[in-house]
């Protein structure tokens, strides 16, 4: 038993028992944390790969939400485009209607005439005026007379003023003291600015 007992001391160390179990209990807990510290290092890269995991599921559910959230815009856009022509009709509607009450009081044939009128004969404001012809000696072209009544602004009384005009005639038709009305019109030479447009009365030959 002696030599046993010897054995087993010699095994521990040269210890006795006593001895002997708290330097094995010592060793084993100096050997756990060695074992366990790759464990703990394993678990917390395990915990850091579950964070990082909730972190993308929680993008992803942003990006989900968002994705819902993105079809309303485009769909109050869709709902302006679907009112846009609606708009846009009624405004050329009425612009018609009322075009065509202003051609209906004119006497105009409704949407007919401006498409039958060449935008080249189109043409502003020109004035006209009525006046006596009192020379026809030149070759197409006569002299009118305008006679008008204008303000004095001294005296502030109506003096008669008399304005003479060389207005185109074609065929040479209009004799000296026939009533004419005469129209503005582009420069034809360079005294000439009218155009005799009508005959309004020619005096009785006797």
């Amino acid at each position: 038993m002696a030599k046993k007992n010897e054995k087993a001391d010699k095994s521990v160390g040269g210890k006795s028992g006593p001895a002997a179990k708290a330097d094995k209990a010592a060793s084993g807990k100096a050997d756990r944390p060695a074992e366990t510290k790759p464990a703990e290092k394993a678990g917390k890269g395990e915990g850091g790969q579950g964070k990082g995991g909730k972190a993308a599921a929680a993008k992803a559910d942003k990006v989900e939400k968002s994705t819902e959230k993105a079809p309303e815009p485009s769909g109050a856009k869709e709902g302006d485009k679907a009112q846009g022509p609606s708009l846009a009709a009624r405004v050329v509607e009425g612009v018609k209607s009322v075009a065509h009450a202003i051609a209906e009081k004119l006497g105009v044939g409704g949407d007919a005439a401006p498409a039958a009128e060449p935008a080249g004969k189109r043409h502003g404001f020109r004035r006209r005026m009525v006046g006596r012809v009192t020379s026809n000696k030149m070759d197409k072209t006569v002299t009118v007379e305008v006679v008008r009544d204008a303000l004095d602004p001294v005296y502030k009384k109506y003096v008669r003023r008399r304005e003479r005009y060389k207005a185109h005639d074609e065929t040479n038709q209009y004799k000296v003291g026939d009533r004419v009305e005469i129209t503005e019109h582009r420069p034809i030479s360079r005294d000439k600015r009218w155009l005799v447009t009508r005959l309004v009365n020619r005096p009785v030959e006797e």
